[in-house]
């Protein structure tokens, strides 16, 4: 059995003009959000232009790869793009979508940072 569908077309709206200001922000494509969350390139761009509804599973996924929580990708007001410099947010992405060799990496070097 699949994950709940977020089916409603005011939360669809609401999620395509949250992840279409992430997207601008972090200068991804479509295609490169589907590549960083394994959510196919079909159903992103569904997705994006709130046309069909989105599973929760995939919600999560989308939120993991831009390195936010999936219930940011559905409140209305939050300005997503301007929560996070543009810096910190594509560390953050790459550290989410890191393999587990490159995030002992990066977590190394940040304590030894917060050491100095």
């Amino acid at each position: 059995m699949g994950s709940p569908v977020l089916k409603s077309e005011k939360i669809r709206a609401l999620l395509a003009r949250n992840i279409n200001a992430m997207l601008e922000t972090l200068q991804w494509s479509e295609n490169e959000l589907a590549r960083r969350s394994n959510v196919s390139q079909k159903q992103v761009n569904n997705i994006c232009a709130a046309r069909t509804g989105c599973g929760i599973d995939a919600r999560d996924a989308i939120a993991t790869a831009m390195a936010v929580q999936p219930w940011q990708l559905i409140v209305t007001g939050l300005h997503l793009h301007t929560e996070v410099p543009t810096r910190m947010s594509r560390l953050l992405s790459l550290c989410t979508t890191a393999s587990r060799e490159d995030a002992t990496k990066i977590e190394t070097l940040l304590k030894d940072h917060a050491r100095k």
